[in-house]
């Protein structure tokens, strides 16, 4: 049972799920419709309306206990570290060493990854991510310019990459600046090529509309289940 006690419009209580005692955060916000999270913390946090009755909020947890409590399950498991002993490379696992002999802060020789500082290595890390993106995207741009230019000007596009934690990418239209997450270089490098074609689409449709996917679609029509993929692959590391 949610506690209808409200402070500065935010309710904190708990809530039984099958005998599981969940933690539930409401804030009462000036919106119409009702969102509900979960946070790392496993922690159910809920937006909606002022208006909206507790009881309203205790049905709509009840009918979806089944996929709560598998995805508090899911956020239960270990993340997997960004580095170690080891790091990601486009799908491939390759030695991560140090060495304080180099002379700049990393170096990657095609077998192995290298690093100066263990303090700053996960930096490091995220410096060669980025440069290896914007390599990779590059490539892949001129790979797939032939097919694209019917549909997208592709003149003077410049790719940028660093590291986000909420979008794969973005597209500014009206400077022709394709911006990459640089955790796409850990992953298969079909989820670089999907997500850049996703953002050079929007240099002809800005919106995410009927127009946008239908283009989109003409290319990748498999997009959707990739993107879902990769989706699931970032919620499973450090990030």
């Amino acid at each position: 049972m949610i506690c209808d006690f409200i402070f500065r419009g935010i309710s904190v209580d708990r809530i039984i799920l099958s005998g599981r005692s969940i933690p539930v955060v409401i804030v009462y916000k000036n919106i119409r419709h009702t969102y509900l999270r979960i946070k790392p913390d496993k922690t159910l946090y809920i937006t909606t309306s002022k208006r909206t009755k507790v009881s309203s909020i205790e049905t709509l947890i009840k009918s979806n206990e089944i996929k709560i409590l598998k995805t508090i399950d899911k956020t239960s498991m270990p993340l997997t570290p960004l580095m170690n002993d080891q790091i990601l490379f486009f799908g491939v696992e390759y030695p991560a060493i140090y060495d304080p002999s180099l002379k700049k802060s990393w170096l990657f020789d095609g077998q192995t990854f290298y690093y100066k500082n263990e303090s700053t290595k996960i930096t490091s890390l995220k410096s060669f991510y980025a440069k290896s993106v914007i390599e990779q995207s590059t490539g892949l741009l001129e790979k797939w310019r032939p097919l694209l230019i019917k549909d997208i000007n592709l003149n003077h596009i410049i790719i940028k990459s660093r590291w986000m934690k909420s979008q794969f990418g973005s597209c500014q239209s009206a400077k022709k600046l394709i911006n990459m997450n640089s955790v796409l270089a850990r992953f298969d490098i079909r989820y670089l090529e999907t997500i850049l074609i996703h953002e050079l689409v929007h240099l002809r449709v800005q919106n995410h509309g009927k127009d946008f996917y239908g283009l989109l679609y003409k290319y990748l029509p498999n997009y959707d289940s990739i993107r879902k993929e990769l989706g699931h692959l970032f919620k499973r590391i450090e990030v």
